[in-house]
C-alpha cells in the first residue's frame, strides 16, 4: 500500500506539472517591450586629422583630457522589440568647454 502510495503521488505531480507547462506556451507574446538604458563612455582618440588641402595634425587624446574641459556628457540606449522585430537607437550629447585663444 505505501509503495502504492508513493508510485501516485509521483504520477500527479508529473502530470501537473506537465500540464502547467503546456498551458505556458499556448498564448504567445505579440506586445513589445521597450527599455532604456544608460552608458557610460569612455573616449579616446588616436591618428590623424585631415581637413581638405590642410596638412595632416597628429591627435593623441586620452580620457583625462576630455574629462578635464568636460561640462555635461550623458548617452542612452532605447530598444523596443516584439515577436518579429527590435528596435534600437543611442543617444549621445556632450558638452565641452573652449580653450581657444584668438591669434591676431
Amino acid at each position: 500500500m505505501f509503495n502504492f502510495f508513493q508510485k501516485s503521488t509521483f504520477l500527479i505531480l508529473l502530470a501537473s506539472s506537465t500540464q502547467t507547462f503546456a498551458q505556458d506556451s499556448i498564448q504567445p507574446d505579440n506586445s513589445w517591450h521597450f527599455k532604456v538604458e544608460p552608458n557610460m563612455m569612455l573616449p579616446h582618440m588616436k591618428g590623424n586629422a585631415i581637413v581638405s588641402r590642410l596638412p595632416n595634425v597628429h591627435v593623441s587624446q586620452s580620457p583625462s583630457d576630455f574629462f578635464e574641459h568636460l561640462k555635461f556628457a550623458g548617452m542612452l540606449t532605447f530598444e523596443a522589440e516584439n515577436k518579429d522585430w527590435v528596435t534600437t537607437s543611442d543617444i549621445i550629447y556632450a558638452s565641452l568647454a573652449a580653450n581657444v585663444k584668438k591669434i591676431l
